[in-house]
C-alpha cells in the first residue's frame, strides 16, 4: 500500500470525523462509514453517488461500488485484496474500533 495513502487513512480513522458503521462503505443516511468507506472518502469525497433500486432503501456508491473494491479500484487505491479482506474482517466481523484498525494498519506490511 502506498505509504502516503496509508498515513492519511490512519489519520482519518483517528480524527473523530467519522462515525463507524458496518457492511457498506457509507450508511444510507450518509452518517456512518466502514473503515474502507473512510478510505474512499479521503481519496475522493466527490466520488459518492446515491442510488439503489428502491427509494426507501438508498445505497451510497463510491466509483460504482458499495461494499468491496473490484480489481480496478484496488489498483487505483493501491490496496491489496488481502488487506481489503482483513479490514472487512476487523470492521464488520470482529467489531474493532477505528482506533484499533488504525493501529493494525500502522503495523501492517504487505509481506503478511
Amino acid at each position: 500500500m502506498n505509504k502516503t495513502v496509508k498515513t492519511r487513512w490512519i489519520k482519518a480513522l483517528r480524527s473523530g470525523n467519522y462515525l463507524q458503521g458496518k457492511t457498506v462503505f457509507k450508511s444510507p443516511d450518509g452518517k456512518q462509514f466502514s473503515a474502507l468507506g473512510v478510505l474512499c472518502d479521503i481519496h475522493n469525497p466527490n466520488q459518492w453517488t446515491l442510488g439503489g433500486l428502491l427509494p426507501k432503501y438508498p445505497i451510497w456508491f463510491w466509483d460504482g461500488r458499495s461494499e468491496t473494491f473490484d480489481d480496478y479500484l484496488l489498483k487505483k487505491l493501491r490496496l491489496s485484496a488481502q488487506l481489503q479482506d482483513r479490514i472487512i474482517q476487523l470492521n464488520d466481523v470482529d467489531g474493532k474500533s477505528f482506533e484499533e484498525i488504525a493501529t493494525f494498519l500502522e503495523h501492517y506490511n504487505e509481506t503478511h
